[in-house]
């Protein structure tokens, strides 16, 4: 099979994929709003939205509608920085923070069955070669 061939063949696939139950376990939220509150449940609940920009990879104006759809929702609150009150933190709600946790457990869920299914050879290849697609992505690692 020649590179085009199997370039044809990976997208082909990837719509697919983007639809495998393991992956749509997280549909209640869009991978923007997820990235987001997994950032924020983390050790970083009270970030600007500028370290968000940087945590999840997405433009500044993308990270102000992921902001605003979560404030809708009730998942996050907004404050002023009281060191720094032209700074606004975005903070989990008790909302945000279940949510959070119950997506990552479906999403956890869903992700262990597949590498089950692969079996533990190919599930180690898939993350062999997933983190080697992410080291491509880097250009600090060449």
């Amino acid at each position: 099979m020649t590179y085009e061939e199997m370039t044809q063949t990976l997208m082909d696939i990837m719509p697919t994929l983007r639809s495998h139950e393991s992956v749509q376990q997280l549909s209640n939220v869009t991978a923007g709003e997820f990235a987001a509150l997994s950032y924020l449940a983390g050790e970083h609940n009270g970030a600007t939205a500028g370290e968000l920009t940087s945590a999840i990879h997405v433009g500044s104006s993308r990270t102000t509608a992921i902001l605003q759809s979560m404030e809708k929702k009730g998942l996050l609150k907004r404050e002023s920085d009281p060191d720094d009150g032209r700074r606004v933190l975005a903070f989990l709600t008790e909302k945000g923070a279940a949510l959070e946790k119950t997506q990552r457990e479906l999403a956890m869920n869903g992700l262990c069955n597949l590498l089950k299914y692969l079996g533990e050879t190919d599930a180690e290849s898939l993350l062999r070669i997933l983190k080697r697609v992410l080291d491509y992505q880097n250009p600090e690692q060449g």
